[in-house]
C-alpha cells in the first residue's frame, strides 16, 4: 500500500515510531499493533485498514487511538529496559546467538551456551547434563557439537513446555479444590488470538504463549476457563464468580495484550510433545463422583444455570 508518508506529523506519532501501513482483509475493520523494529532504538506501529482508506480516515484513526498508542510504547519500553535485551533476534545457526533472550515468567533473560560434559558426548541417549536450566538470570542450554546448529531452539521450546505443563498442574492443584471445578483434560494448543477456551466436555485449551508469560497472568487465564465449566457464557454469573476469585481481572486481561512480541521461532509447529495434561496429572474431586454443580452450591458461589 503506496501512501505518502505519515512519519513526520508530530501529531500523529511519538518519537522513535515507525509507521507500517498494510491492507486489512476485512472491508470494515482495521487494527493496530506495536513491535521492535530493526532498528535497536525504534519500534514499528504496524496499521492494517481496508484497501482504498485515504490519508485523512488513517489520521483520525491514528489520532483516536493517540493514548493508547503512547501508553503502549511506553510500556514496551520499559519492558525492553527491564530485560536488557528484549528484541535480540536469535539467527537460525547455533553460532553467535549466545546473549540472544527468550520471556521465562513473564521476563527476557538471556541465552547462554554451556559445554557439555565429555561423559554426556559418549552417553547421547543420557539426560544428565542435556537439559537446559535457569542459572541465575540466565537460561543455560547445553551444546553438543554433533547436533544440527539450530537444535538448541528446539531444546528452548521443549524445556518451556515441560515448565508450562507443570506450572499448569501446579495452579490446577490449588485452584480446583478452591472452585470445586474441575477440567477433564488440558491441551496446550498453538494459538495466536485466543488465550485459553474450555469446551463443555471439560477440555481447557490453553496458548502455548502463555508459557512464556508470568505465574498471576497463567493464573488469570486458568481461572477464567474454569469458571467456564460453570458458566459457558460471559454473563452476569460468570463475572460475579471470577470477580470473587480476581477482583482485577479485568485489568489482567488489559494487561496480557500488552506484552512485547516474540520470536516466530518459538511458536513453529508442530509444538514439541507431548502437550496434555489428563488422568493421573489432573486433581479429582475429594469424593468418589462429587458433582462440580454441588459443591459450588454450598459454597454459595452462585445457582448454576
Amino acid at each position: 500500500m503506496k501512501r505518502p508518508p505519515l512519519q513526520d506529523d508530530p501529531i500523529v506519532l511519538p518519537d522513535k515510531l515507525v509507521l507500517i501501513l498494510k491492507t486489512h482483509p476485512s472491508p470494515h475493520r482495521y487494527s493496530l499493533s506495536i513491535s521492535p523494529a530493526s532498528e535497536t532504538d525504534r519500534w514499528t506501529l504496524q496499521l492494517k485498514v481496508p484497501r482504498g482508506t485515504t490519508n485523512e480516515k488513517i489520521r483520525k484513526i491514528l489520532g483516536r487511538h493517540r493514548r493508547w498508542i503512547q501508553n503502549r510504547l511506553l510500556h514496551l519500553t520499559e519492558m525492553a529496559m527491564r530485560s536488557g535485551a528484549a528484541k535480540d533476534i536469535p539467527p537460525d545457526s547455533g553460532e553467535g546467538w549466545t546473549g540472544s533472550t527468550v520471556p521465562v515468567n513473564g521476563f527476557f533473560v538471556p541465552i547462554t551456551l554451556v559445554s557439555l560434559p565429555d561423559r554426556d558426548r559418549e552417553d547421547p541417549a543420557g539426560r544428565n547434563g542435556r537439559i537446559p536450566y535457569l542459572s541465575g538470570q540466565n537460561l543455560c542450554i547445553p551444546d553438543p557439537s554433533d547436533l544440527p546448529g539450530d537444535h538448541w531452539q528446539e531444546k528452548v521450546r521443549r524445556f518451556m513446555m515441560d515448565s508450562f505443563l507443570t506450572r499448569i498442574r501446579t495452579i490446577l492443584l490449588v485452584r480446583c479444590p478452591e472452585m470445586a471445578l474441575y477440567p477433564t483434560r488440558v491441551v496446550v494448543r498453538n494459538t495466536h488470538r485466543q488465550w485459553g477456551s474450555m469446551n463443555r466436555r471439560g477440555t481447557m485449551s490453553l496458548s502455548f504463549r502463555l508459557a512464556f508469560l508470568a505465574d498471576h497472568d497463567v493464573d488469570l487465564v486458568i481461572v477464567h476457563e474454569l469458571c467456564h465449566i460453570a458458566h459457558p457464557n460471559h454473563g452476569p454469573l460468570f463475572q460475579s464468580l471470577l470477580s470473587g476469585l480476581i477482583p482485577d481481572h479485568r485489568i489482567g486481561m488489559k494487561k496480557l495484550s500488552s506484552f512485547p512480541s516474540m520470536e516466530e521461532w518459538l511458536f513453529r509447529s508442530p509444538l514439541p510433545g507431548p502437550a496434555v495434561l489428563s488422568g493421573r496429572d489432573l486433581p479429582v474431586p475429594n469424593r468418589t463422583g462429587e458433582s462440580s454443580r454441588r459443591s459450588l452450591e454450598e459454597k454459595g458461589q452462585g445457582v448454576l444455570g
